[in-house]
């Protein structure tokens, strides 16, 4: 019952998705030049902000959850980071 109920909402956010584009271009048009830009998101109806999303995270930290590191992902991470850095002398 819970997937039937998922895979309404995401079709229910799919049809409002191109309407959410349009309003975040309308907004962004008449935005001040120091607001944030708007981005779909904000006009989709149940749609979780970055806000919503760093609380989740931090509530999942302090419950004491852990996140594995790919190992290959970090040394790819690490080696941008060098090459990006280079410049600076250590």
């Amino acid at each position: 019952m819970d997937l039937l109920l998922q895979e309404e909402q995401c079709q229910a956010q799919e049809q409002f998705a191109p309407a959410a584009m349009i309003c975040s271009v309308l907004a962004n048009i008449n935005r001040g030049e120091d607001d944030a830009p708007w981005k779909p998101s904000d006009f989709m109806p149940g749609a979780s902000s970055d806000r919503d999303e760093m609380l989740a995270f931090v509530e999942a930290i302090e419950a004491g959850e852990t996140f594995d590191v790919d190992p290959g992902e970090m040394a790819v991470f690490k080696q941008q980071l060098e090459s990006t850095f280079s410049n600076i002398a250590t």
